[in-house]
């Protein structure tokens, strides 16, 4: 007769059989989720696909990281975004006095993007008078010189305000105002001090 306790002892150290794991089982999603790459890679490493030796993590080059900084910049940016397009509503719904306003008060924010500020510039040039909207789209020129122009963002936005300061010397040409009115005004001066030096003379 087999003794009980040596039958006992060979049980116990019988490694248990697993059983096959199941969406019910006691595994958090998030220990789920972990153990499904750990498989692909095994089973990749098994096929001879991944013939890269296993190295130490803290050797591997980090990641980029989110800093405080740029969490709080990227959540202004995103602000300065629905205010973009809160203005753009405004502009589309003929309210242009309350679009110029609110163009201009997105315009003293100084962290502003880039990209949102020349798209307010342009907005804004939409709703003022002609000889004011020139000046806008000068300074939005100035800024997205500045900028790579290799960027598909930027040379939209190029292209946009391009055609908006050759809509606007048409406008001009078809106003009688297609002469610069700085040189025009300097001009005048000179024959205004021209005529005083002969009136003197004389």
């Amino acid at each position: 007769m087999p003794d009980t306790n040596d039958t006992e002892t060979t049980e116990s150290n019988d490694p248990p059989t697993a059983a096959p794991a199941s969406p019910s089982s006691n595994v958090s999603r998030g220990e789920m989720s972990d153990a499904q790459p750990a498989r692909q890679k095994n089973a990749a490493s098994e096929e001879g696909e991944d013939t890269v030796p296993q190295q130490n993590s803290s050797t591997h080059m980090p990641l980029p990281s989110t800093t405080p900084s740029t969490q709080v910049y990227s959540k202004e940016a995103r602000v300065y975004h629905a205010r973009h397009a809160a203005l753009i509503e405004d502009h589309d719904n003929q309210r242009h006095h309350q679009c110029e306003q609110g163009c201009l008060a997105l315009l003293l924010e100084p962290r502003v993007p880039h990209y949102t500020r020349i798209q307010v510039l342009q907005l804004l040039a939409t709703v003022v008078a002609p000889s004011r909207a020139g000046g806008y789209l000068s300074e939005a020129q100035e800024m997205l010189d500045l900028m790579d122009g290799d960027q598909v963002g930027v040379q939209l936005l190029k292209d946009d305000n391009r055609r908006m300061l050759a809509d606007l010397d048409r406008w001009r040409a078809e106003n009688g105002l297609d002469v610069d009115l700085e040189g025009t005004m300097e001009d005048q001066s000179e024959e205004d001090s021209g005529e005083d030096r002969e009136a003197t003379a004389s």
